[in-house]
Formats: C-alpha cells, sequence, structure tokens
C-alpha cells in the first residue's frame, strides 16, 4: 500500500464484530485512511473528518453495541462512526500533543493534560470541562481497573473508591501502567517498580527504558530492562 502522504503513527488494526474482518486505519497528515486486508481502500470511509493534523492512532471503543473509533487533532478529540463520519460533536481545546485516555461509564468520557498540567474532559454527551487537579501541575494519567492514576513530577496517586495510594519518587517522567497493578515508574536515570493496587514498592533499577509482563502464561511476574549495553531481566 502506497499512501497519499508520509505518516510516522503506525497503523491500527480493528476487527469490529471479532469476525476477522479486519480494517487497517492510517493517519496521515489531516487525513484517515482505512483499508481492508487485501489492501485496498473501504468505499464510503470519509478521510476528510479532522481540519488539523492527527496527532494520535485510531482506537475503537465499544458501548451498548455501537462502534466509535477515537482519534484526535492537537486541539479536538475526534469521536467517529464506522464511514468515519463524527459520531459525537466534540469541543475544541487548547492545543496538547498529550493522548486522551477513555473512562468506560454510563456516559463515557475522555481525558488528557494539557500544556499547563490542568485536565481537559470530553463527553460522549458532548459536553466538555477543563480543571485543575488537587495535586497542581499534572504531567500524566490513566484509568486502570483499580483506579485513576495521576502523577507530577515527584508524586503518584492512585484514587479509587477504596482511597488513595501515593508513591513519592523525585524527577518522575512518565509511569508505565499494567492491568494486573504493576507499575514502573520512570525517572532519567532509574526505574521504581511499584504495586499501584496495594502500594507495595518492588525496589529501584538502575536505567531509563523498561517494560514489565510475564515469560509465560503461569510464570512469575518479571521487569526487563535496559542497563547500558545490556538487556537485563528481573523476577518481581
Amino acid at each position: 500500500v502506497t499512501l497519499p502522504a508520509p505518516t510516522n503513527i503506525g497503523v491500527s488494526v480493528l476487527d469490529y464484530d471479532r469476525n476477522r474482518n479486519y480494517r487497517f486505519l492510517v493517519v496521515a497528515g489531516t487525513k484517515l485512511y482505512n483499508y481492508s486486508s487485501e489492501g485496498k481502500r473501504i468505499e464510503g470511509w470519509k478521510t476528510d473528518a479532522a481540519q488539523q493534523t492527527l496527532i494520535s492512532a485510531p482506537e475503537l471503543f465499544q458501548k451498548n453495541g455501537k462502534d466509535y473509533i477515537v482519534t484526535s487533532t492537537a486541539t479536538k478529540l475526534l469521536i467517529l462512526n464506522r464511514r468515519g463520519e463524527e459520531r459525537v460533536n466534540t469541543e475544541s481545546t487548547t492545543s496538547s500533543n498529550s493522548p486522551w485516555v477513555i473512562k468506560n461509564e454510563s456516559i463515557p468520557y475522555a481525558e488528557r493534560v494539557g500544556n499547563q498540567g490542568e485536565l481537559q474532559r470530553q463527553s460522549w454527551d458532548g459536553s466538555s470541562s477543563t480543571s485543575t487537579d488537587p495535586m497542581g501541575e499534572v504531567l500524566g494519567l490513566s484509568f486502570e481497573s483499580y483506579g485513576k492514576v495521576l502523577w507530577n513530577t515527584e508524586e503518584v496517586e492512585v484514587r479509587s473508591e477504596n482511597g488513595t495510594q501515593r508513591f513519592k519518587v523525585e524527577g518522575i517522567e512518565n509511569v508505565l501502567c499494567y492491568p494486573g497493578g504493576t507499575g514502573l515508574i520512570v525517572g532519567a536515570s532509574a526505574i521504581q517498580v511499584v504495586n499501584l493496587k496495594t502500594g507495595e514498592n518492588y525496589g529501584s533499577f538502575t536505567g531509563n527504558s523498561a517494560v514489565a509482563g510475564r515469560l509465560s502464561p503461569t510464570g512469575m511476574p518479571v521487569l526487563v530492562i535496559r542497563q547500558g549495553g545490556a538487556i537485563i531481566c528481573y523476577e518481581l
């Protein structure tokens, strides 16, 4: 497939009905292209839903039997249907390149961090808002089954109906969250490994690039981290 314009965002593979009738969605500039498994453009797909450059790979969100294809520009969340048409009328925000994260509620909504550390919210009912979080200037956020995870450069908070877990770490650059509760608090030269769900602290490891997971379905959780020119695997 030769794209009409260059892209560095990659491709999103969607399977609406889980029947392997795959659709391959590719962002290129202001356009969103839709291809079949044979590499052919999908007829009837609207490529020009965005008025500005798209900055995020599309993702599929499904609710009450409806499909929502979610992508964004720097100033607007786009919620589309299977034809690439606007499904939810969304509002423009101040510019930010932070990713939107979706919260599945009775009325779903998405949030992201603005350039001033504020929280921008867009609801599926069309309403939108901007707010300042109690922790001040937020660096990032994630919605997990065990709570809402927010962080700035000095602290990570996990908020749930059971209370708030707090982790104090200096020089936070990013936090990687995993479904089971494992969290990687990434700094410039070290990674703190914690359980965001229980509050356990597994320790600090030298390095600035890592992933957590299991080497087999029944294996112990591990941390795979780059340390200098080596890749090291630690059992957690």
